[in-house]
């Protein structure tokens, strides 16, 4: 250790000491004068402290005293600032005058009365009362509370006015009322001021009660002169001072979106865009309503890709979002989105063109998909992924079919997901445990559903357990542990905003739209679409329990058009994790299609082809190692 000293001691010789660091006897102090005109205030003349023999280290502590020295006496001009503004505001009598009609007049005064509970309080903590001080307040505060409750009773409140002017005045207001609003206020004020002289008389029993003066707290604006101090204050505009424009705002926005997934920060941070580059990036404070419905106008008359009535009516509702943002940021006032009372229109057949809707397949053309080339092993027209993962091209389809997933849902199902048994289970989740995808640990892309309603333990249908579902299961389970159970939905790994099955949802979207023909409306999302339908006919025959239709698909509630079909449930819903799986069987194998003609069973399909390439293990291995599996 001494010798360590002595090279630490060694290497700063010649070194130029920082301002207020000396070098003593005994190591290192930290030295510094107090200004003189705040020596009273802080009560020193200088600021000494030991700091020890270790140079650097003292270095350290040095600067951070810097600091903090600066700091007080920085806060201690401060005050003698509010001081001397508080003692010369009085002095010359420049009290800002309060009309009687004053906003919150009865609660600036009766937040200035309760705030000297915090000084009574302190008092007896402090042993500050002596026995005739407490005797005297005994019969003070009890005559106090008679006289407020006889006020309150009987109307009269003359004593009141003059203890109100007098609280105010001391901070540098004047009231100037007229003997009804006088009658007003210092009603209102020993309503107000009641709670606390109840507190004070209950203290004198020993019962140190607090109550709560958040609410008067807030009313009350300060003395006058700190107003008079803000007002000179205000700083002048100037160019490094200019005001806030509408990409101000998109910082703070995407912190705000940092929660959902990659293709709705995209799209609405598009919107808003659009909507500044439409205002050429105008300041916040001079958007107007007019602006904003100019702005969908355009959208509607766009020549290519113009918006439809509904989609301007969900932007508008994400405009009003932002625009609040921006002014609980301070970065506006007014919220302009909010102002806009009225909508651009379009007429009905240009409404209808525009909107994108899914389309449910019938079942000519689900049988139509299970008889093409997307259901042909040894097919050539398909390249990449789609070509080494057959196990994804045969039950995705099915799966989505039978339990309604939403493509995410579907392609991220990983091994760890079915739980065995005697009638298997599908787990609709996205962590493992304890551990969660896009963990360190993990080191694979996270997994998401749509809410919380979409996670889910279902019963896997019947008819996918018959064509061989448990059997592709077991031979994914044999890559690993948690191993994805199609592969190819894994994303690249350096891929920038991973999501998973993005190839194949890009690919099956393709397929069933061009190479099939079904054209726009159809797509990954329609197999939801066509269980919805088959639940509603159902519920025709035999209605569910109440909210299983809605739990089998991971639907929050029912639609509007399904209302009088599916017993709808309540708050209940937030409670519990739902229905016990394996009682919804009997249910499950209920959701039947006639007339539809599936592929051959699993096994038989492939015809002793791997279900996986491998070429893309080999692929996966050279991405992520063994984390993938």
């Amino acid at each position: 250790m001494s010798s360590t000293r002595k090279q630490s001691e060694a290497s700063t010789k010649g070194v130029k000491l920082p301002s207020n660091l000396q070098k003593i006897k005994s190591g290192y102090r930290f030295r510094k004068s107090i200004p003189a005109d705040v020596r009273h205030i802080i009560k020193q003349t200088e600021f000494i402290r030991a700091l020890g023999k270790d140079y650097r280290q003292a270095v350290l502590e040095c600067a951070k005293l810097e600091a903090e020295v600066a700091q007080m006496i920085e806060a201690a001009r401060k005050k003698l600032e509010v001081g001397s503004t508080s003692e010369q505001f009085l002095k010359n009598g420049k009290h800002k005058v309060l009309p009687g009609d004053s906003p919150n007049l009865s609660g600036h005064a009766a937040a200035l009365f309760l705030s000297g509970l915090d000084a009574d309080l302190n008092k007896r903590r402090t042993g500050q009362l002596d026995e005739a001080e407490f005797a005297d307040l005994s019969q003070t505060f009890d005559s106090m509370l008679q006289k407020a409750n006889f006020a309150i009773a009987s109307g009269n409140v003359s004593a009141y006015p003059q203890v109100i002017h007098q609280l105010l005045y001391l901070q540098g207001y004047d009231v100037q009322a007229t003997a009804e609003q006088w009658q007003t206020i210092a009603y209102d004020f020993v309503l107000a001021a009641k709670p606390g002289i109840e507190a004070l008389v209950q203290r004198q029993a020993g019962n140190l009660l607090q109550p709560d003066i958040s609410e008067f707290s807030e009313k009350d604006p300060g003395p006058a002169w700190l107003l008079d101090i803000s007002t000179r204050r205000k700083p002048v505009a100037t160019a490094e001072s200019s005001p806030a424009t509408l990409s101000s705002v998109v910082p703070h926005y995407e912190k705000h979106l940092a929660n959902y997934g990659r293709k709705t920060q995209t799209t609405r941070l598009s919107w808003w865009q659009g909507l500044t580059d439409f205002c050429k990036d105008a300041a916040l404070s001079e958007v107007t309503s007019n602006d904003i419905y100019n702005f969908f106008e355009s959208r509607l008359d766009a020549a290519e890709k113009g918006w439809s009535m509904k989609y301007c009516n969900q932007v508008r509702r994400e405009f009003k979002v932002v625009f609040f943002l921006a002014k609980t940021k301070n970065l506006c006032i007014n919220n302009p989105a909010a102002d806009v009372l009225a909508m651009p229109k379009i007429p009905d057949i240009d409404e209808n063109n525009r909107k994108k809707p899914r389309f449910p397949f019938t079942i000519g053309q689900l049988n139509n998909l299970y008889a093409s080339e997307w259901y042909n092993p040894d097919s050539e027209s398909f390249k990449g992924k789609m070509k080494w993962d057959l196990s994804a091209r045969y039950w995705i389809p099915l799966i989505c079919l039978y339990h309604g997933l939403r493509v995410r849902e579907a392609t991220q199902i990983r091994v760890s997901d079915i739980v065995p048994g005697e009638h298997p289970l599908l787990r609709i989740q996205t962590e493992e445990g304890s551990k969660k995808d896009g963990d360190s640990e993990s080191a694979l892309p996270v997994r998401r559903v749509k809410n919380e309603a979409s996670k889910r333990d279902v019963p896997i249908h019947p008819v996918l357990l018959e064509l061989g579902f448990m059997g592709m299961v077991s031979e994914a389970k044999s890559r690993g542990a948690t191993s994805p159970c199609f592969p190819s939905a894994l994303p690249d790994r350096d891929s920038k905003h991973p999501i998973w099955g993005r190839a194949y949802e890009q690919s099956f979207l393709r397929y069933v739209r061009d190479k099939l023909n079904f054209g726009n409306g159809y797509g990954n999302h329609s197999f939801r679409h066509t269980l919805e339908d088959c639940l509603r006919n159902i519920q025709l025959d035999d209605v569910w329990p109440a909210g299983l239709g809605q739990f089998y698909s991971g639907r929050a509630l029912p639609g509007d058009r399904d209302m009088d079909l599916f017993r709808v449930v309540g708050s209940e819903r937030h409670y519990g994790t739902g229905y016990i799986a394996t009682r919804v069987v009997q249910y499950v194998a209920r959701i039947q299609y006639d007339g539809l003609k599936l592929p051959k069973p699993y096994k038989e399909w492939l015809d002793g082809k791997p279900s996986v390439a491998g070429n893309l293990i080999v692929i996966l291995n050279r991405d992520w190692g063994s984390k993938w599996k």
